[in-house]
């Protein structure tokens, strides 16, 4: 076994170990980190690391920030490929089928785009 399989097991494995003796085994990979880790992350991690995070029910009306939104990018086919990047990548944005189409590598071009953000 791999030392990283090892880790997962004596971290993940254990049903009875806590979240707080969990997040240090794998430092930096949890929570949404792409592109950044939001206040949102930041809170609970800060909070199970040191011990003084509170289950959602319990919190206070206050207890989280306001996350910034922003307009989604023009797409107008509905595909959920945003019309710039399909321009870039020479595909027609109007055409719907493109998202689900495979690509050179094998994967759609909805996840090709996925893991380019």
């Amino acid at each position: 076994m791999t030392r990283l399989f090892l880790t997962l097991i004596l971290a993940v494995g254990t049903p009875m170990a806590r979240a707080a003796d969990r997040v240090p085994a794998f430092p930096g990979a949890e929570g949404a980190v792409k592109p950044a880790r939001d206040a949102v992350d930041e809170r609970i991690i800060a909070g199970v690391r040191d011990g003084t995070g509170r289950r959602c029910l319990s919190a206070a009306a206050d207890a989280w920030p306001v996350l910034a939104t922003t307009e989604p990018p023009a797409d107008t086919d509905h595909d959920g490929l945003p019309d710039a990047w399909e321009q870039s990548q020479g595909h027609n944005p109007p055409h719907a089928t493109d998202a689900a189409e495979p690509s050179d590598s094998g994967w759609t071009h909805l996840e090709v785009w996925m893991n380019s953000l």
